[in-house]
C-alpha cells in the first residue's frame, strides 16, 4: 500500500474533516493484517478474499469492528473505484 498517495486521497474526501480522521483510517487499514491477518492489497484485488476479510472482521470480538470493516470499504473504495457491494 501506497500511504502516502492514500493519505492524499482521504485529504480530498470531504467527510473526512481532520488530521485525527486520516491517521485512524490509515492506522486501521494498516492494523488490519496485524489482527485479523488479512493482506488488504489482495483482499482490495479479489472480491472473495474481501467477502472473508470483511466476515473475519465482523465476527471478532475487537472493540467496534464496524470501525474495521469500513476502513477496508473505503480502501477498496480508493483502490477499485467503486463500492464493495454490502453484504
Amino acid at each position: 500500500m501506497d500511504i502516502e498517495l492514500y493519505r492524499k486521497n482521504l485529504e480530498k474526501d470531504e467527510k473526512i474533516s481532520s488530521e485525527d480522521g486520516i491517521k485512524s483510517r490509515i492506522s486501521r487499514i494498516q492494523n488490519i493484517e496485524a489482527i485479523f491477518g488479512v493482506d488488504v492489497d489482495k483482499a482490495v484485488k479479489d472480491d472473495g478474499i474481501m467477502l472473508n476479510a470483511l466476515t473475519i472482521i465482523k465476527n471478532s470480538k475487537v472493540p467496534r469492528p464496524d470501525n474495521y470493516s469500513n476502513a477496508l470499504r473505503k480502501y477498496y473504495l480508493y483502490e477499485n473505484g467503486k463500492e464493495f457491494p454490502r453484504t
